[in-house]
């Protein structure tokens, strides 16, 4: 008969977890649920958050979704967590992100790889608007705050060849674990990669009704292999496992479509783009990590096919970083 885990008490809790959507927190849960631990409903005296809560090596951790997605709505739920359970000792962000193709040292990122932040970043400035659209017309990165001397001190933990090592070995591990049919890899030919001005649109179409060289509002929706049937990728995958990166994120409301302004923030170290990033780190009242899985390439041909795949390499991640480097040893009398 399984035992009933008993849920600590909230000074107990040292690690906490935000996922900003569903699949984001539903695969985190598949994780805290593998067997190390169960999740139950526990609701914060000084917030309207609901959280869920398991247990990896002897760690209890709490996950909360917050009720939108963005750095507002994130950075409340870290508010949140801070007023709720007050000896947190890091935060960790999880979930998916778009991602650069190539490191600044000429390491290449694919789908499904995780990115772990060693800063976070604003990356819009002076943009502006034409006929709609959103023009970036400033690069210029900020560093902000959230990344305490504890955190750091773990951040460089992190990059020494064994600890990488065994971080991914550990991470790789718990994904063999997961539901195969829920978070199964797509195949390689769906991690496609285009030059970055090759637009994702309709060609040779008289069906839209939007001037020549110019994609319709319906065309975001379409697969790459229906509308870029004239593109040649600019690489073609043969790596099947995932790996994981350190670098920055540039954090924004608005969701980085644009390969010329990706590859132009690529120069300064930025390595994924997310939207919640900004209101987890900016508060500076506990130290925090972004650990996401790359499921776009940040440019027009965007789409939803990695998504599910690299919540869950995301996921196995944050269980490994919590097992290497935020794990307390066996308290044996509460049940756990």
């Amino acid at each position: 008969m399984a035992r009933v885990l008993q849920c600590p008490k909230k000074e107990d809790f040292k690690v906490a977890i935000i996922c900003a959507m569903p699949k984001e927190a539903d695969a985190m849960i598949e994780v805290l649920g593998d067997g190390l631990g169960k999740t139950n409903i526990e609701h914060g005296r000084n917030s309207s958050y609901a959280y869920s809560w398991g247990i990896i090596e002897y760690t209890p951790v709490v996950l909360v979704m917050p009720n939108k997605t963005g750095n507002v709505h994130a950075g409340r739920a870290a508010e949140a967590l801070h007023f709720d359970f007050p000896n947190l000792d890091v935060v960790l962000l999880v979930g998916i992100c778009g991602g650069v193709p190539t490191t600044t040292d000429g390491t290449a990122v694919y789908l499904g790889d995780v990115i772990i932040s060693e800063a976070v970043r604003t990356y819009l400035e002076n943009d502006h608007f034409v006929s709609g659209q959103r023009v970036f017309s400033g690069s210029k990165v900020h560093h902000l705050k959230g990344h305490t001397d504890f955190v750091q001190n773990v951040q460089g933990q992190m990059k020494l060849r064994r600890k990488k090592e065994g971080l991914l070995k550990d991470a790789r591990l718990a994904f063999e674990k997961l539901d195969y049919n829920l978070y199964v890899r797509p195949a390689l030919t769906e991690d496609l990669l285009f030059p970055d001005t090759y637009q994702h649109m309709h060609r040779n179409s008289t069906c839209c009704n939007v001037p020549e060289n110019k994609p319709c509002k319906d065309v975001k929706q379409e697969p790459c292999k229906k509308v870029c049937i004239d593109g040649e990728p600019m690489r073609r995958r043969s790596v099947e496992d995932f790996s994981i990166h350190y670098g920055y994120y540039a954090s924004d409301s608005t969701i980085m479509r644009d390969g010329p302004t990706r590859d132009q923030l690529a120069k300064d170290g930025v390595l994924g783009f997310d939207t919640e990033a900004t209101g987890v780190t900016a508060l500076d009242i506990i130290g925090s990590f972004v650990i996401k899985g790359v499921c776009d390439y940040a440019d027009c041909h965007k789409n939803d096919t990695w998504q599910q795949h690299a919540a869950a390499t995301a996921a196995c991640v944050a269980k490994a970083v919590i097992q290497n480097h935020f794990s307390q040893s066996n308290p044996g009398g509460n049940g756990m």
